[in-house]
């Protein structure tokens, strides 16, 4: 008997208050186990809506299971990164301090904090080339010392399934290096990786599997298959030849 899938959407669909038009309308997908899967589609299309919704931090209509439960039941195996654009980068803490967050899932918001879940939240840091950073105000850093500070807080939660919003936003080639190797070392030690993305011209090589979405599913499955020109222009309602820049933008 086969597992269950790490995340299993059926006949989502959710309107948005105030709204005629349905920001995602019937979305049904499962994800495979040890695989990296991108979200991708145009500008509103609905990728980070459908991130928001399968969280629980949207109430859509429809079904979302994490291994045949909800997400209240295996919370501590699922971790979220939000884009960078949604986080209050002037609260007064260090990188340090951010990236050790990851560990409250274990010990409690009101648990003490000892030598070795210091260690621990340094070496992931390390892991990312930022060990230095530690002790530096998390407003200070770059938009790539920022991201980076909080996939290392992802990584100190040791979760089963991550969930990213944008991930590579705003980061230079050297940062996006390390961090694409890093999603291969989770894939190696079975970890499930979800993400909204855009770029298309490095979504055929980076990805497993695409989510390929407006509004509604329009693919998923071999992201070496699914990004064909027919789809794309599906997708983006522009010609073919063009889509490469169109997901820049």
């Amino acid at each position: 008997m086969s597992s269950p899938s790490p995340l299993l959407v059926s006949d989502l669909s959710l309107r948005y208050p105030g709204q005629m038009d349905m920001a995602l309308e019937n979305i049904s997908f499962s994800l495979t186990s040890g695989s990296l899967t991108g979200v991708i589609g145009p500008n509103g299309a609905g990728k980070s809506t459908l991130i928001k919704a399968a969280l629980g931090l949207l109430k859509p209509q429809g079904e979302i299971l994490f291994w045949g439960q909800s997400l209240k039941a295996v919370r501590q195996r699922v971790a979220y990164v939000p884009q960078r654009t949604q986080v209050d980068w002037d609260f007064p803490v260090s990188a340090l301090d951010v990236v050790q967050m990851g560990l409250y899932g274990q010990i409690g918001w009101l648990g003490r904090l000892r030598k070795e879940h210091k260690e621990a939240a340094l070496s992931a840091m390390e892991r990312l080339r930022i060990a230095d950073l530690a002790q530096r105000q998390i407003g200070n850093l770059s938009g790539g010392q920022q991201q980076r500070v909080f996939l290392a807080r992802m990584l100190l939660q040791n979760a089963d399934l991550c969930i990213l919003d944008e991930p590579f936003a705003g980061i230079d080639a050297a940062a996006e290096e390390i961090i694409i190797n890093l999603f291969q070392e989770l894939k190696s030690e079975g970890k499930t990786i979800l993400m909204v993305h855009h770029d298309l011209q490095t979504a055929a090589t980076l990805f497993d599997d695409i989510i390929l979405l407006n509004k509604t599913l329009l693919y998923h499955g071999s992201a070496s298959e699914g990004l064909n020109d027919e789809r794309l222009r599906q997708a983006y309602h522009i010609p073919a030849f063009e889509t490469g820049r169109a997901a820049h933008g």
